[in-house]
């Protein structure tokens, strides 16, 4: 609980919500200022660490609510609010724009923000197995699958530098 809170809020001990429209002021006070530092959400965050607010009736992510209401729509549906500061909780309109999912991806390599290898909260591999998995190359991929846990699809994508691309080979 005290991690999600953690999460969420910036805070393990918080437990108390904003006052009604708290958020939206913060928010809309933030559009004014064109300072260079970030501007941290104060408020909700979902699991990702990006703010959330309530608008328009409905649950929001703030950055790309900011990113709308100071550039205007995004060119396509399918383009991303991207943070060049990689902060995901960061509500400062300078920082925000429109960007494709492969923009997005590269900017979060490029400020070491983007998740690889064992710090995606999913992974059953490290480094080291990844390396032990790349030393038996050539034998079956269903039973090296099986010592390690994971499926046969994972060590083909492993093998074939698909996933886990940053382990010397």
């Amino acid at each position: 609980m005290h991690y999600t809170r953690f999460k969420r809020h910036g805070d393990p001990q918080r437990t108390l919500t904003a006052p009604e429209g708290a958020g939206l002021d913060f928010l809309f006070a933030s559009l004014i200022l064109d300072g260079r530092e970030c501007i941290e959400w104060p408020y909700s965050r979902d699991k990702d660490g990006y703010g959330q607010t309530y608008y328009n009736s409905r649950v929001t992510q703030t950055h790309r609510l900011v990113c709308l209401l100071a550039h205007g729509e995004p060119p396509t549906p399918k383009h991303q609010a991207a943070h060049s500061c990689g902060n995901s909780s960061c509500i400062n309109k300078g920082h925000l724009r429109w960007r494709t999912a492969g923009e997005n991806i590269a900017e979060k390599e490029a400020h070491g923000t983007k998740l690889v290898g064992a710090a995606i909260p999913s992974s059953k591999l490290d480094d080291q197995k990844v390396a032990q998995i790349l030393s038996l190359k050539g034998e079956k991929t269903g039973r090296i699958a099986g010592q390690f846990g994971v499926t046969a699809s994972t060590i083909r994508n492993i093998l074939s530098g698909k996933t886990w691309r940053h382990v010397v080979r």
